[in-house]
């Protein structure tokens, strides 16, 4: 039975408010696990519930398990809700904490803030700095199968995991990618992203052609654009 947990989460949603986004990156703010934290412990404490939250590494992924407790002995489990784990410690702790942040918000039933998600904005010049980059706009549908291969070469090539992607993202854009992949991307973030990540890498190649053995294939290969089939210029 949990009806014990039901009433006492009802009386707990009806003071939690959505939080405020307390994170400030380059190019707007976003909330932290932190912030969100302190934010509904109180009032969860204050109807006698709690929160635990479990990871679980499986392959390549991180899966988050979210349990709220009552002081009756009920529980109710949310989840898992899984992402990618990333290549090193420091890129699993980000996708632990990013995953934590999102269950919990789901499990509590709150958003942190307009456009929490980071699916509702797009960057209208990726040169420029301040949240004056960064505009609504209502999606184009989801990135296309090119786009998606195309983005995926140069995440290999540079050497790119997708938690290392969410951490560019983050810090060039001020949106997260999506915890389900990169298939959930918009047609618009999928186009941002290619950009920057071609700019890249043709800032490499100029670089190491200065040096490189001119046989090296990271200085001849070209780019193929993923929506024409033509050589990047």
């Amino acid at each position: 039975m949990t009806a014990d947990l039901f009433t006492a989460l009802a009386k707990a949603n009806a003071v939690i408010t959505n939080p405020s986004k307390d994170g400030k990156g380059n190019y707007g703010q976003y909330l932290t696990l932190d912030a969100l934290l302190d934010h509904v412990r109180k009032p969860l404490a204050a109807q006698g519930l709690s929160i635990v939250q479990d990871v679980i590494l499986e392959a390549d992924r991180v899966q988050i398990v979210t349990q709220i407790l009552h002081s009756s002995g009920e529980s109710i489990v949310f989840g898992p809700l899984s992402g990618p784990a990333g290549a090193n410690w420091q890129q699993l702790g980000g996708a632990v904490s990013y995953g934590r942040r999102y269950a919990l918000l789901a499990a509590l039933g709150i958003a942190g803030g307009d456009d929490d998600d980071a699916q509702g904005h797009t960057n209208a010049n990726p040169g420029q700095s301040g949240s004056a980059g960064v505009r609504a706009t209502a999606l184009a549908g989801r990135a296309t199968e090119k786009q998606i291969a195309f983005l995926s070469r140069l995440m290999r090539e540079q050497h790119i995991s997708e938690a290392l992607l969410a951490d560019f993202c983050r810090d060039k854009f001020g949106w997260d990618t999506p915890v389900e992949g990169l298939s959930h991307l918009s047609k618009d973030h999928a186009g941002l992203i290619i950009d920057a990540l071609t700019a890249q890498a043709k800032a490499d190649k100029a670089t190491r052609s200065k040096t490189a053995d001119p046989d090296d294939p990271w200085v001849s290969a070209p780019l193929i654009d993923p929506e024409t089939g033509e050589v990047a210029r």
